[in-house]
């Protein structure tokens, strides 16, 4: 990428794996990092004051990766997630990013969000049951609305697996 900032806090999922570097301005490259297809990241951007920074892919595949940005900049809600759920994989002031896989044995999966939720998908195919909206491609993503409760469920004979990026 070309050098740029970011001005909000943000979630980030690796949608294939692949090894890159990062850059900040004025230094040189950090070491190669390699990130599974599915990996949470992220930071807390809001009100920092960081240098810009560049990324560069060493893989010989498409580097791609969905990023959520929380546009606020302060009054993030708290509360509990839903206990439903596994505790979250990033939980930071702004953001819950948790990891549903949907398997042979437990296929489905009936939960709530407090906030808005975006849920991206990993592998496989999946409905995720409101709207009758189908996510069949890595990298399909849905907006669902704060406090709605839907359910998860596989498609197909193989494992799914989503990452629902909740927004405080």
């Amino acid at each position: 990428s070309l050098f740029h900032t970011h001005a909000y806090d943000d979630v980030t999922i690796r949608l294939f794996p692949t090894a890159s570097q990062t850059q900040e301005w004025g230094k040189p490259w950090e070491e190669p990092s390699q990130r599974p297809a599915g990996a949470i990241g992220g930071a807390d951007y809001a009100g920092a004051h960081l240098p810009a920074h560049r990324v560069r892919n060493l893989g010989k595949s498409l580097w791609r990766q969905i990023v959520v940005e929380n546009v606020q900049t302060t009054g993030w809600a708290s509360g509990p997630g839903d206990p439903v759920l596994a505790a979250p994989e990033r939980d930071t002031r702004s953001f819950r990013a948790y990891r549903v896989r949907l398997t042979t044995t437990a296929s489905a999966s009936t939960h709530r969000h407090a906030g808005p939720v975006v849920t991206v998908l990993v592998r496989g195919q999946v409905d995720v049951g409101v709207g009758e909206r189908r996510l069949t491609n890595v990298g399909e993503w849905r907006l669902g609305a704060a406090g709605l409760s839907h359910r998860l469920t596989r498609l197909g004979s193989t494992d799914a697996e989503v990452v629902e990026v909740e927004l405080r």
